[in-house]
């Protein structure tokens, strides 16, 4: 069983009344709902949190695959390293002492 639930989209359009509809199952409109009443917050906004925590999610496991690709190949890696390298010295925030080192 699904439930419809109408988002206003203030973020394509700034200032407008329109809204999306989306279906979402039964226990995860309950589950909005129980956090929306714990925590206060309207279930537009917790949902919308929640879609922002999983696309960071997505991004990092992304970041994290392409990083580990790099370092299983010796050649693109020794690039990599090459490269950083070169701006190492480009930070003039005076923070000596610290290691921005990612190896």
């Amino acid at each position: 069983m699904y439930v419809r639930i109408s988002i206003p989209d203030d973020t394509l359009f700034p200032r407008s009344s329109m809204a999306i509809t989306a279906k979402i199952s039964k226990p995860t409109h309950m589950t909005l709902k129980l956090i929306s009443e714990k925590t206060g917050k309207p279930m537009q906004l917790v949902l919308d949190e929640a879609v922002e925590l999983y696309r960071r999610e997505k991004f990092f496991e992304e970041l994290n695959r392409s990083v580990l690709a790099v370092k299983g190949d010796p050649l693109r890696w020794e690039a990599e390293l090459a490269e950083r390298a070169i701006f190492e010295g480009t930070l003039t925030d005076d923070s000596e002492g610290e290691s921005g080192d990612l190896e």
